[in-house]
Formats: structure tokens, sequence, C-alpha cells
């Protein structure tokens, strides 16, 4: 049979869950101070700390000729690409002209020539 828990016992259990539940509140309390800490500058706009791109990067090549990944400006819809960058195989990121664009386009919609990654493309 089981024995009643006493007045001491329950009064203990009840200052620990709340010791337990404090603590517990005051560091998410104290992270989210934190992150709204980093928030606060003196500018309106974010500060996004990013490395340049290396040179002959795809991000570089994607810069240099004005490219896009996913949907294509509005002035290139339902036009196709005149140059994309693109990398076959272990070679290097290559910006390619109507050639490589017609591979990248079957790689990206047909699912051929596997051994091209289509980084973007570009007017």
């Amino acid at each position: 049979m089981r024995a009643t828990p006493t007045l001491g016992y329950l009064m203990e259990r009840a200052v620990l869950k709340t010791v337990v539940l404090l603590t517990v509140a005051l560091v998410w309390m104290g992270s989210v101070e934190i992150g709204h800490g980093y928030a606060e500058t003196e500018s309106d706009e974010r500060i996004e700390l990013a490395r340049p791109a290396a040179s002959g990067s795809p991000r570089e090549l994607i810069a240099r000729y004005d490219c896009w990944t996913g949907n294509p400006p509005l002035d290139m819809v339902g036009r196709i690409p005149g140059h994309a960058v693109i990398t076959i195989g272990y070679g290097p990121p290559t910006y390619v002209g109507t050639n490589g664009v017609d591979q990248a386009l079957q790689h990206v919609f047909e699912k051929r020539h596997p051994n091209i990654d289509v980084h973007a493309f570009c007017r």
C-alpha cells in the first residue's frame, strides 16, 4: 500500500518545480534578449556578412553576367536563355553560349546529361 505524502514532501516538490521552471524561463528570456541585441543596429538595414565570391566561382560568374536561378526575370519569361553557368564533370564552372544552354535545358527539364551541374541561366 502507498503511503500518503507528507506536507513537507509536497512543499519540497512544489519549491523544486518552481525553481526549475523559473530557471528555464530565465534562460529562455535571456537567449531571446541576446538575439534581440544583435538586431538593434543604428540603421534599419539588415547587416549580412558574406565573403566575396571567388574569382571564377559559380557565384562570381552569376553576378558578373547577371544570371538567375529559379524563376526567370520578367523580360525572359517564355524565352530561351542565351547563356548559362554550368560545370561539366569535375571541371571549372563555365559561362557557356547556345550549345551549352541546350544541354543545360535538357539536363534540367529532361534529366539528361547527368555529368552537368547547372548553376544558372543568363540572357
